[in-house]
């Protein structure tokens, strides 16, 4: 899986509205859509709309099918090789690094 790394920075491309995750579709974390590197490369650039439309339809034609607009897709940059998840609230995605994340667990 190809990544775009710049500065030692990756690119990881998330969804911040509410509907169908970007990343993490239906729940699952998906490589292919959050490290996308012609579609990173479109976003740091800040592309016009139109291009990120045809951006997403020449590498992801299933997901064009849905008709879903992609405005509310942000670019996150991770320091390479940092460890992290992909957090989905009714398609609003968020990014938690595993060295900051604090779970309290309750005890039965």
């Amino acid at each position: 899986m190809e990544k775009r790394v710049i500065n030692g920075m990756v690119g990881i491309v998330t969804s911040n509205t509410y509907g169908s995750g970007w990343a993490a579709p239906y729940g699952r974390f998906d490589p292919a859509r959050a490290f996308c590197p012609a579609l990173v490369d479109a976003m740091a650039k800040k592309a016009e709309h139109a291009e990120i439309i045809q951006v997403i339809k020449d590498n992801f034609p299933e997901f064009s099918k849905h008709g879903r607009d992609p405005f509310g897709l942000s670019l996150n940059w991770i320091q390479q090789g940092a460890e992290f998840r992909v957090v989905d609230c009714d398609g609003a995605e968020g990014i938690i690094l595993k060295d900051r994340e604090r779970r309290r667990y309750m005890t039965a």
